[in-house]
């Protein structure tokens, strides 16, 4: 039995915006990797239900 705001589907993945928010260097200062901000959708994204 599914529960109420429940859904049986996987969420959607995540899309990723062009913002920057993290870099992850080596102690060398050679970046490794990055963090970038996703795009938040949905009713959490107006603040609202």
């Amino acid at each position: 039995m599914t529960e109420i705001g429940q859904s049986n589907k996987p969420p959607a993945p995540p899309k990723f915006g062009d913002k920057v928010v993290a870099a992850i260097k080596w102690v060398d200062g050679t970046v490794i990797d990055c963090v970038r901000a996703v795009e938040i959708q949905g009713p959490t994204a107006a603040g609202g239900e």
